[in-house]
C-alpha cells in the first residue's frame, strides 16, 4: 500500500517526476477536507480532475482520480496531491477540520513575486527566455492578444520549439526528456479550452496529436507518458464535437478527422484511431452527416482475402452496421447482414436471430457454410460446429447430434463425453468403449493423445491405465493411486525406471532435488523398503557427484 511518507520510493519513476512537475507548476488548485481522515484536491490538466485521498492512523493512502489514466495503479494527479498533502504536514499548514487551504509553496511564491518589483521581475523573465528558446514562444502563446485566426500559427510556432529545445542534433527526444517534453506539449493541448473558436481548437489538439504520434515512431513509450497525450487530443475533439456547434461547424470537425485518418500513416495510429472514429460516430447522429459517414466508412473496404484485409473490413462493416442499428430498421438490419455473411460477426448475428425464432433448419445450413468458407481456420470451424450442435439438440435431432457429438469429442473436446452420455443413457458402457477403440486406434499411429488419457482417468478404467505405464513409465506419477492396490509390482517397477531416468540425465542441484522429491513420492505410493533401495542404488551410481549427495542427505534419504 502507498503510504504518504514513502510513496517516492513506491511509483513508477516517470509518473512520479510528472506528477512533482504538476506539484510545483501549481496545478493543485484546491486541497480541501472532506472528513477526517479524508481530503479532495482539485488538478488542473487537459480538464480540472478531482483526486480523492483516505489516509489512516499509519498514514497509508488509499486514492482515486477521476481522470482516465488506466496504465497504472497511480496517476500524475495523484502524485500531485501527495506531495501537496505531505507538504501541509510537514509545513504545519494542516489544521483539522478546516475545509479548504493552499499550499506554502504556492503562497510563498507568490510572496516572493509581490516584493519583486516590475524591473526585476522583467529582467528575470528575459533572462530566462535568453536560456530557454521556448519561454519567449510560450510567453506570447499564454498572454500575448491575438486574432482567433492566428493562435493556429502561434501553436505551430510554440510545437517546434517545445521540439526543438527536447531534441538531439538527430532530432531525436533527449534520453530521459519525455516527461518534461509531455507537460510542455500537455500545456499547448491546455490552450485550447481558452479559445473561443471550436474549428481553432480542434486544428490545435490535431497538431499536438499529430507531433506525439511522430515521435511514437520510434520513442518506446513504455510508461505511456507520450501515449496519454495523444488521448487527452482525441478527447479535446471529442469534447469539441459534442459541444454546441452548427451543422456547419459539425461537418467541417468531421471533414478534418476524416482527413486525419486518410493521411496518417504512422505505425502506431491503429491504437489510438478508434477514438477519432468514435467522435465520428457521435457526429453522425445527425442524418446529413450518417450518409457521409457510411460512405466514408464503406469507401475504406478493400477487395482481397487475407487475413488482415478481412480483419479490417470487419471493423469498418461493424461501424456501418451500428449506424444502421440506431435508425432501428429491421428489415435494413437484416440485408445488410445478409449480404455481409462472409465476415465472423454477422453471420453469428444472423444465427442468433434464427436462433431466437427458433429456425433451427436456418441455423444449420448458415453453420455448415461458415464451416465450408472458413475452413482453413480451425478453431472457426469448431465455433461453427458448435453452433450446429445446439441447434441439432434444440430441434431434438438426435442421430445427428451423437454423431457430431462424437466428431467434436474425438477432435479434443472433452465436454462432449458428458453430452453424449446423456444421449447413451442406459448404455453408456457401450459409448465408452466405442470412444476408446476410436481413440486408441490413433494412438498406435500419433501416441496417446490428451482426451484418451483423460477418458481413461475419468472412468477410472484400470487395465487401460496400466497399459499406458508400461508403454511409458513416466505416467505412473499420475496414475499410482488407481493402479497402486491391483499393479503394486507395475508401479514399483515403473517408479525404478523413472528414478533411473531421471538420475541419469541430472546435472545440476535442481535435477538433484528433483530426484530427491522423486524418491519420496515413491515411498508414500509404495513403502519406504522400495525408496530405500532406489537411495541406495543411486548413492552407489553417483557417488562422486558430492552436490548430488548432498541433496539427499538434505531430503533425509
Amino acid at each position: 500500500m502507498i503510504n504518504l511518507t514513502q510513496f517516492e520510493t513506491q511509483i513508477n519513476s516517470t509518473i512520479l517526476k510528472r506528477g512533482k512537475q504538476y506539484y510545483k507548476l501549481g496545478f493543485v488548485e484546491k486541497m480541501y477536507q472532506t472528513e477526517y481522515d479524508s481530503f479532495e484536491a482539485d488538478i488542473f490538466g487537459t480538464y480540472v480532475y478531482k483526486v480523492k485521498i483516505k489516509l489512516n492512523k499509519q498514514e497509508d493512502i488509499q486514492s482515486s482520480c477521476t481522470c482516465p489514466y488506466d496504465f497504472g495503479p497511480i496517476c500524475k494527479h495523484e502524485v500531485a496531491a501527495f506531495y501537496t498533502l505531505r507538504d501541509l504536514f510537514e509545513k504545519g499548514l494542516y489544521i483539522e477540520g478546516s475545509e479548504e487551504f493552499q499550499t506554502n509553496d504556492e503562497q510563498s511564491v507568490e510572496t516572493l513575486l509581490d516584493s519583486l518589483s516590475k524591473e526585476e521581475l522583467v529582467r528575470f523573465i528575459l533572462q530566462r527566455a535568453e536560456n530557454d528558446s521556448s519561454m519567449a514562444h510560450h510567453l506570447r502563446f499564454q498572454y500575448g492578444e491575438r486574432a482567433p485566426e492566428d493562435e493556429l500559427a502561434e501553436s505551430k510556432r510554440v510545437l517546434q520549439a517545445i521540439e526543438e529545445k527536447h531534441s538531439d542534433h538527430k532530432g531525436h527526444l533527449r534520453h530521459g526528456r519525455s516527461a518534461d517534453y509531455a507537460l510542455e506539449m500537455e500545456q499547448v493541448l491546455n490552450r485550447t479550452v481558452n479559445i473561443k473558436n471550436p474549428l481553432i481548437s480542434c486544428d490545435i489538439a490535431l497538431l499536438v496529436m499529430n507531433q506525439l504520434l511522430e515521435l511514437l515512431e520510434y520513442f518506446e513509450d513504455d510508461d505511456w507518458t507520450l501515449g496519454e497525450i495523444v488521448d487527452d487530443c482525441i478527447r479535446v475533439v471529442k469534447s469539441i464535437s459534442t459541444s454546441e456547434l452548427s451543422l456547419e461547424d459539425k461537418k467541417t470537425v468531421f471533414n478534418k478527422i476524416v482527413k486525419e485518418l486518410d493521411h496518417n500513416e504512422v505505425p502506431v495510429w491503429d491504437e489510438f484511431q478508434e477514438g477519432l472514429f468514435e467522435v465520428l460516430d457521435g457526429l453522425a447522429e445527425d442524418e446529413t452527416i450518417y450518409e457521409s459517414y457510411v460512405q466514408e466508412l464503406m469507401s475504406r473496404l478493400q477487395q482481397g482475402h487475407t487475413w488482415s484485409t478481412k480483419y479490417n473490413n470487419e471493423r469498418y462493416l461493424i461501424k456501418v452496421f451500428r449506424m444502421i442499428e440506431r435508425r432501428g430498421d429491421e428489415d435494413e438490419q437484416m440485408l445488410f447482414l445478409l449480404n455481409n455473411l462472409e465476415y465472423e460477426t454477422f453471420r453469428k448475428k444472423v444465427i442468433d436471430h434464427y436462433f431466437d425464432r427458433k429456425d433451427y433448419l436456418h441455423v444449420i445450413q448458415l453453420t455448415r457454410d461458415g464451416e465450408k468458407q472458413d475452413k482453413h481456420y480451425t478453431g472457426k470451424v469448431e465455433m461453427w460446429k458448435d453452433l450446429r450442435y445446439k441447434a441439432y439438440k434444440s430441434a431434438g435431432m438426435h442421430g445427428e447430434q451423437i454423431t457430431l457429438g462424437e466428431e467434436l469429442f474425438l477432435s479434443g473436446n472433452f465436454d462432449y463425453y458428458n453430452e453424449l452420455k446423456v444421449l447413451y443413457k442406459d448404455n453408456e458402457q457401450t459409448l465408452y468403449e466405442e470412444l476408446k477403440m476410436k481413440l486408441k486406434k490413433n494412438a498406435q499411429f500419433l501416441g496417446y493423445n490428451q482426451t484418451y488419457l483423460r477418458l481413461i482417468k475419468e472412468e477410472q478404467d484400470v487395465p487401460a491405465l496400466a497399459e499406458v505405464v508400461t508403454s511409458n513409465v513416466r505416467y505412473v506419477r499420475e496414475y499410482a493411486e488407481y493402479l497402486k492396490d491391483t499393479h503394486e509390482d507395475l508401479i514399483g517397477l515403473a517408479y525404478k525406471h523413472l528414478i533411473e531416468q531421471e538420475a541419469s540425465m541430472a546435472t545440476n542441484r535442481s535435477g538433484y532435488r528433483a530426484v530427491a522429491s522423486l524418491i519420496k513420492e515413491c515411498s508414500k505410493v509404495l513403502n519406504e523398503q522400495t525408496a530405500k533401495e532406489m537411495t541406495e542404488k543411486v548413492r552407489k551410481m553417483y557417488r562422486r557427484k558430492s552436490a548430488f549427495m548432498d541433496e539427499l542427505n538434505k531430503a533425509k534419504l
